[in-house]
């Protein structure tokens, strides 16, 4: 069916549907007994959730012996929230996706508040998977879950629902990999507005609200400011589309990426002021060591302007198996780069074992100025070549690198042709009939044989592993530079 007839379908569905209610206490027979229907069918159980209209209970669903999840309309919601609740209801039963709970019934109980029953998801939230971690590579470990909400988005974008309240709060991670993302009760239909109700703030009384930046505001602001897109917290609402959602996925991103939300007011007026403006700062502050291609993706997706998004939340999720995928493409390069670091390391050792070998057999006053800059020159070159390879480099030390393997070799190359000069010179005094004994022209030519020794083995041997190390560390930023050129394609 045509993405755009599907989606005038489901909008029809939801709008006829959501506002008539079943009559409570209803009793259905079958079998020659009565089977209770309604809330009575649910033994009511612990708290699962509670949001700002709805509590969350874990039931057991009397007909089927099984646990389900129910959610009923919180007492003071007054009547004007029963719209939104069964809107909520309507939209999540019809969209028949495994990220996204199904749902069983829906009803009104005893006292006439709606309720509806959907499957159980057992698991945490994102929230509390990403809170339960400690360093960037078990947040990276997440990364599935994220993927599994980019499909879910693009499957529910193709219906014509737009979520607009995308958060980690509202995405559920089973205990056996499977993501669920919950609480459409503030979705948008393409083309339709969800019910409102006369009592809904207006966006002064939003933005006037103390409370916590994270929790879903609605009203002509609707949505949370932490991972909200420009254009929502700007309260557009006609300007909200599937890219407001693939914005709020960036910023779940970013979140797994640095561990904390991109705005962080402290108070939800300066949280949302930053959303505004799509003020955050950049990964490369907050998480440099994040893969350069996967902090490509953010910043396309979380682009203030949104027609530099992906266009939909399924390009995004694309976007993102590739990233993994080329990162296990990457697995077999890894052991080139082991055998790249492992051989430069021991040649670094084997050359330092070598300089203080040669420096134990020939004085330090031999050497005159070329003993002052022989040692801090090997010194400042391993520690910059070990820096440029570390941080992979980030602090753009490589002109310095290569600068000083050219000086090393230099050094080399000079103290070679002094030595050679000092054993030419011997030799000629030799030839020329002076009365050199044996023992003065044999040490004369061992000195200038080791001064060439020492510098030319300790010179352009350091420089021959500064190159080495140079090589190794623009070898890796070459790598994440194509997965970055990967993720913005």
């Amino acid at each position: 069916m045509d993405e755009t007839l599907a989606a005038e379908q489901l909008a029809k569905t939801v709008m006829g549907l959501a506002a008539a209610m079943p009559e409570p206490g209803a009793l259905a027979e079958q079998g020659g007994g009565q089977q209770a229907t309604g809330l009575a069918r649910y033994r009511l159980g612990r708290l699962v959730g509670r949001g700002g209209m709805g509590r969350v209970v874990e039931a057991e669903d009397l007909q089927f012996g099984r646990k389900v999840a129910v959610k009923t309309m919180l007492e003071g919601s007054g009547a004007d929230r029963a719209p939104r609740f069964g809107f909520e209801a309507v939209v999540t039963a019809n969209l028949d996706h495994p990220g996204i709970p199904a749902v069983y019934e829906r009803g009104v109980d005893q006292d006439g508040a709606p309720f509806y029953a959907m499957r159980l998801v057992r698991g945490h939230s994102l929230e509390h998977a990403i809170a339960q971690t400690r360093t960037l590579d078990d947040r990276l470990r997440l990364l599935p879950a994220l993927i599994d909400v980019a499909q879910t988005l693009g499957f529910a974008h193709t219906r014509g629902v737009i979520h607009r309240d995308i958060k980690p709060d509202n995405v559920v991670v089973g205990a056996f990999g499977d993501t669920v993302v919950i609480d459409w009760g503030v979705a948008k239909l393409r083309g339709v507005t969800a019910p409102r109700g006369p009592g809904e703030r207006s966006p002064a009384q939003v933005i006037a609200d103390t409370s916590g930046s994270t929790a879903t505001r609605d009203g002509a602001v609707i949505g949370t400011p932490a991972y909200m897109a420009p254009e929502q917290a700007a309260g557009l609402i006609d300007a909200v589309d599937e890219r407001s959602d693939v914005f709020s996925i960036g910023a779940m991103l970013y979140h797994l990426f640095a561990g904390h939300p991109p705005y962080r007011g402290r108070s939800a007026l300066e949280t949302l002021t930053q959303a505004l403006e799509a003020d955050y700062a950049p990964l490369t502050q907050v998480a440099p060591e994040a893969p350069a291609s996967l902090r490509a993706i953010v910043e396309r997706a979380m682009a203030k302007d949104p027609a530099h998004r992906y266009e939909s939340a399924e390009a995004l999720a694309l976007a993102l198996q590739e990233a993994v995928a080329a990162g296990v493409r990457d697995r077999g390069s890894k052991a080139v780069r082991l055998f790249a670091n492992g051989t430069s390391l021991v040649l670094t050792l084997a050359m330092l074992m070598l300089v203080i070998a040669l420096l134990l057999t020939v004085p330090l006053a031999e050497l005159g100025l070329f003993a002052f800059l022989l040692l801090p020159t090997f010194g400042l070159g391993a520690a910059l070549a070990a820096i440029e390879w570390w941080t992979v480099g980030r602090y753009q030390l490589s002109p310095l690198v290569i600068g000083l393997a050219v000086v090393t070799a230099l050094e080399g190359l000079v103290g070679a042709g002094l030595g050679r000069v000092e054993i030419a010179s011997a030799l000629s005094l030799a030839g020329e009939g002076e009365s050199l004994a044996g023992t003065e022209l044999v040490l004369g030519y061992m000195r200038g044989t080791r001064i060439v020794g020492l510098l030319e083995v300790v010179g352009l041997q350091l420089s021959a592993t500064l190159i080495v190390l140079y090589a190794i560390a623009r070898y890796r930023i070459g790598l994440d530079k194509a997965r970055a050129t990967q993720g913005q394609t």
